[in-house]
């Protein structure tokens, strides 16, 4: 998967698990409302009016991820994230039941940059 310099691209995760799915197909852009921002995951919008502290779950690739946003901005992205199982799976239990499970995006030049966006500007 490909980016434009603008997303906010998580590139990496610690905890072990299911995590490493997250990185380089997950990211995040500015919503235009200059506050908040949307989150993709495998190039489909999940959530939107996402700002620091925010918590939301969604499925991608078979599972049910939980994120914790501690720290966005147009720059950078921080915070936990938990793996809830299979999506038809019994979820149970909280973000704080799995420590050290933490991941970091970044925009700029982290990012690959994407073709569709490239070829739009040519």
């Amino acid at each position: 998967m490909s980016f434009a310099k603008e997303d906010i691209v998580i590139n990496d995760v610690t905890g072990g698990g299911n995590g490493g799915k997250l990185k380089n197909t997950c990211h995040f852009l500015p919503s235009g409302d200059g506050k908040t921002y949307n989150f993709f995951a495998g190039g489909k919008q999940k959530a939107s009016g996402l700002e620091n502290n925010s918590k939301f779950t969604f499925n991608f690739d078979g599972q049910s991820w939980t994120l914790k946003i501690k720290s966005i901005s147009d720059a950078a992205a921080s915070g936990d994230w938990k793996d809830n199982g299979t999506v038809t799976g019994e979820i149970s239990g909280g973000i704080s039941d799995v420590p050290d499970q933490t991941f970091q995006a970044q925009a700029g030049s982290g990012a690959k940059p994407r073709k569709d966006v490239a070829a739009a500007k040519a």
